[in-house]
């Protein structure tokens, strides 16, 4: 082979194959997410790295200037974790990316490809939807992707084979798979709670199955699927009992603790065809490969300079947030405890949860954690106090020279991605925030694609914040939905030593006032490309349900007012200052409120004018609400009202005065039947506009839209 492809070129087994061809002299095109990492492989020989994320895939053989390739490997996959094997959203986008990735194959003449899939794809046919093999999406995606990709490659005459390998171990996998995991702990010599183990189930060292991808490869035989892994399969008991013999373990290993989850039915392979074919089969001994890796993980420990990971590297605080959402903490952690930085603290602050148990989740999380994480602190509040002071209850266990802040629902894009963020200190010595870019999921994890930027406009948007003067940052906040999400930024802690931590004046809101409170403090915020964060749309800050989703982002330009208001100040660049901003303090469209059959009125305050649709509006209002939006809006709402009262659900408001008005509670609204309700309230407005409509008042309910120009915020 003279020159190749390999997609996923980033990944464990992609890396290693294009290090070992690379080695054998061998110009490989690597495919991936990720330059930095890309470019790291370069060192390893003639490397050309393509960067390009899924979308781009369809147009991949126009990112590649060559052509005729002796051999192109298809590696890329999304929802590689047991937590979205399932994930049918998120599983099915690989069919077409594998569909893509096989066309460019024929575009760029390619003489011979290969798809390379999982032992999970043989859990296919309905007969085996049962407690016995209990098939998982992912397998049934790889084998329809498989199936597509070898189809396209039949079509145009290449030479294409499936490559099916189980799991993989080995040196370089910092990841916490079930192998790694087992390893780990037996070095520990810490006791492990199993399944029965009685099914057979085989693992494969990494240098072992690159060699049989490679000999695979180099197969006359056409279209076949050839297994990479064990002639003689043993079973899951057999395995562990090898790896605890192998490393001289005292580690009690229970068996029959967990149930079965699924099988492989390693008859739907033919474990010999490898063999018959090229002669290739794996003669090592398992034994000694896992002493190799167990060799490699101790040595990693304390060595790992090389890769930004040394256990003397300033310890970085991570704080998880938690509230009422405990089901996805078991991911989260999982992203933390496979993160190759190796200082990291490690603070979970729930906010007053009913099912949240401290202990059993510190419990947790010293049995699967690694040596990486150096400290744990778990807490509980005594109240409900919000997200914006929970995060600065957090802050305040805090040791670590730098923070950041993770939401319990959302997870680390990949194992390196605190140890690239916290690299971009070294890049920007001056910056006090580095923020990387992230993705967004909805709240089963599956890429909400149409809210993403492609890769190469979140570039070009790095390298504008980049340049941006100080006073002119500001503007990215409205044009790119992207640049302020506290879970993928890191700070230097001492900053918020500086400000006082999050202004607890915005109950909900860490993001939006916090950036804008350190572009006004001249706080220097750097972004880099680096993919840091996946992030759950519907979280804890934004557990919004349909048909709310439209305002979320009016919600975010209230923020941005409110923030305005108490800070005097604008800023940002001309055209942005002159351009009238809209805010609304509802969450509902009109069309929605239309729809759920509500009498509600717009009404907008535009330089002390009163615009009426669809009728004559009263001159008097009673304002529903007395949180931030309800006070914030009365300098506005006196200009076209006469306000008589402030109401609200809360009793602990009645009988007190607000700007000199009372506040009287709703069983009083009936002595101001002529005046209009202007619902001012942020997250209950649904359920508001419902309750004045029973109450009789549904003709009476306005929807307040309000507009600003430049000068009147001052």
């Amino acid at each position: 082979m003279k020159k190749v492809v390999i997609t996923g070129a980033t990944g464990f087994v992609g890396s290693h194959l294009a290090k070992k061809l690379l080695k054998d002299g061998v110009k490989v095109y690597g495919v991936g997410r990720n330059k930095a990492r890309l470019d790291e492989l370069a060192k390893y020989g003639d490397f050309v790295p393509v960067v390009a994320d899924f979308e781009q895939y369809e147009n991949l053989h126009k990112l590649i200037d060559d052509r005729d390739f002796c051999m192109f490997w298809h590696l890329a996959w999304e929802g590689t974790s047991s937590s979205t094997y399932n994930d049918i959203n998120l599983q099915s986008l690989n069919i077409k990316v594998s569909s893509d990735a096989a066309e460019a194959a024929v575009n760029l003449r390619c003489k011979a490809a290969a798809f390379c899939s999982s032992y999970q794809q043989s859990n296919v046919t309905l007969e085996d939807f049962d407690a016995k093999f209990n098939p998982t999406i992912y397998g049934i995606m790889k084998k329809c992707a498989s199936d597509t990709f070898k189809a396209i490659a039949y079509k145009n005459s290449i030479n294409c084979n499936n490559i099916v390998f189980p799991n993989v171990f080995g040196i370089g996998d910092k990841t916490n798979t079930a192998i790694m995991f087992f390893i780990k702990h037996m070095l520990a010599n810490k006791p492990l709670k199993l399944i029965d183990g009685t099914y057979p189930d085989d693992w494969v060292y990494i240098d072992d199955l690159i060699d049989g991808i490679i000999y695979a490869a180099k197969s006359n035989c056409k279209y076949k699927d050839y297994y990479i892994g064990h002639r003689r399969i043993t079973t899951f008991k057999e395995k562990l009992e090898s790896i605890k013999t192998a490393l001289a373990s005292e580690s009690e290993l229970s068996f029959g603790q967990y149930p079965e989850s699924y099988r492989i039915d390693y008859d739907d392979f033919d474990l010999q065809a490898l063999k018959v074919d090229t002669g290739f089969e794996i003669t090592s001994s398992f034994e000694e490969r896992v002493r190799q890796t167990a060799e490699w993980i101790k040595g990693n420990k304390t060595s790992n300079e090389k890769e930004g990971e040394k256990i003397n590297a300033p310890c970085i605080s991570i704080i998880i947030l938690t509230y009422k959402n405990l089901h996805y903490l078991p991911n989260c952690l999982s992203t933390i405890f496979s993160q190759t930085y190796g200082n990291i603290e490690l603070i979970v602050s729930d906010d007053c949860s009913d099912d949240f148990d401290a202990e059993g989740v510190k419990a947790y999380i010293q049995q699967n954690k690694g040596d990486n994480i150096t400290s744990v602190i778990v807490s509980k509040n005594e109240t409900n106090v919000g997200t914006v002071k929970n995060s600065n209850i957090g802050l305040g266990f805090a040791r670590g020279e730098y923070v950041t802040f993770m939401p319990c629902d959302d997870e680390y894009s990949s194992e390196s991605s605190i140890a690239d963020m916290v690299a971009g200190f070294d890049n920007f010595p001056n910056a006090q925030v580095i923020v990387g870019r992230i993705e967004r999921f909805d709240e089963n994890m599956s890429k909400v694609r149409k809210h993403v930027f492609s890769y190469h406009e979140q570039v070009e948007m790095i390298k504008k914040m980049n340049s941006l003067p100080q006073d002119e940052l500001l503007g990215c906040f409205e044009d790119y939905d992207y640049s302020s999400t506290v879970s993928g930024a890191i700070f230097r802690r001492g900053l918020f030593q500086d400000i006082g931590g999050f202004d607890e004046d915005f109950f909900l809101y860490t993001d939006i006032p916090l950036f804008l409170t350190l572009i006004k403090e001249g706080y220097v915020i750097r972004y880099l490309d680096v993919l840091c964060t996946n992030y759950r749309k519907d979280g804890i800050s934004t557990s919004i349900k349909p048909p709310l989703s439209f305002a979320h982002k009016m919600f975010a330009k209230d923020q941005m007012l409110l923030w305005f208001e108490k800070t005097n100040w604008i800023g940002g660049t001309k055209a942005r200052r002159t351009r009238q901003a809209r805010v609304t303090s509802t969450y509902l469209a009109m069309n929605e409120c239309l729809e759920l059959g509500l009498k509600i009125q717009p009404v907008e305050v535009v330089s002390g004018l009163l615009s009426d649709v669809n009728r004559n509006l009263s001159a008097e209002c009673i304002v529903f609400g007395l949180g931030h939006l309800g006070i914030g809006m009365y300098k506005y709402l006196t200009k076209a009202y006469r306000i008589l009262a402030y109401t609200d659900n809360s009793p602990v408001f009645w009988g007190n005065e607000i700007n000199g008005l009372p506040v009287v509670p709703t069983s009083e609204l009936d002595k101001f039947k002529g005046a209009d309700i202007v619902i001012c309230s942020v997250f209950a407005f649904f359920e508001v506009a419902e309750q004045l409509t029973e109450m009789g008042f549904g003709s009476q309910i306005v929807l307040p839209q309000l507009f600003w120009k430049e000068g009147e915020l001052s």
